[in-house]
């Protein structure tokens, strides 16, 4: 489409993707790259702009921090549920000692 000029303007060519070990990919690998794609919300309105995501550096650590957010409440959910498996526990072996005790 580059070559034939029915590309978007500005368009870049995507680096050919390697089939073998397409499913051992990597953070790092080219199959990730965003750029060239041509972008809709963008100031000059030629598809230019590369995604907050990928180029706004708050939205980033917005995100990071979403994440992290998550990751504490799945681990508070966990820690709540150890703790009531805990009290269950520790309230069947009160009873079975108290119950040793008075025998």
């Amino acid at each position: 489409i580059i070559r034939q000029n029915k590309a978007p303007r500005n368009a870049i060519a995507p680096v050919k993707i390697e089939m073998e070990g397409l499913f051992d990919l990597d953070v790092d690998d080219d199959i990730w790259l965003d750029i060239g794609l041509g972008y809709d919300d963008d100031d000059e309105g030629d598809g230019s702009a590369p995604p907050l995501w990928l180029s706004n550096d708050d939205v980033r650590a917005g995100i990071h921090a979403m994440l992290d957010r998550d990751r504490c409440l799945e681990e508070c959910k966990r820690l709540l549920d150890e703790r009531s498996a805990m009290q269950e526990w520790f309230s069947e072996e009160w009873k079975v000692v108290t119950m040793a005790m008075q025998d």
